[in-house]
């Protein structure tokens, strides 16, 4: 299954390579303070208006400064995102991935060495909140996809995951 044109377009602008970083500007610590402030209150309550502008804010930022570098492995994102029925409605599909990303910022900005699988077990789990608060309010809206990397998160499982599908890239790669 292939990702949704748009989720491709958001990925390419805010992730040039997988790694989101400008040569612009240095980032304020209030913007810092507010990405990760953002980020969080999005997982909660991502179907709001305010979420929307974050949203539209954050991905912009991210790709203005340039001492962020927010790397978002696209393997990762595919082995779940990439299995979500083509029929989920595409506003939640988009709102499951910008988490994805998102929470990917919030671990470059918590984290000084990257450490790719804790970055994305971090995104997964961010994933499966901004999940959590959408059904909550749709509960129509359940796929099993979602329900099953629920259940990895909660059994503390995410790490073996990542690291497998991790090592599957390493191989795949020229």
């Amino acid at each position: 299954m292939r990702l949704p044109t748009i989720a491709l377009v958001l990925l390419t602008v805010a992730c040039r390579g997988g790694v989101c970083a400008a040569e612009g500007r240095a980032s304020t610590e209030q913007e810092r303070q507010t990405f990760l402030k953002g980020t969080r209150l999005h997982a909660r309550d991502p179907l709001s208006e305010l979420a929307g502008e974050f949203r539209a804010w954050a991905f912009t930022w991210m790709e203005e400064v340039e001492d962020v570098r927010v790397t978002v492995n696209v393997d990762v994102l595919r082995s779940f995102y990439g299995k979500i029925p083509e029929d989920y409605d595409e506003k939640h599909k988009l709102i499951i991935f910008s988490q994805f990303v998102l929470a990917c910022g919030v671990y470059a900005l918590e984290h000084e060495k990257d450490d790719p699988v804790a970055r994305n077990v971090l995104a997964l789990k961010g994933s499966v909140a901004v999940y959590e608060s959408l059904i909550r309010n749709h509960p129509e809206r359940r796929t099993p996809v979602m329900d099953d990397l629920k259940k990895r998160a909660d059994a503390d499982t995410l790490a073996d995951d990542v690291k497998d599908i991790l090592a599957d890239a390493e191989k795949k790669a020229p």
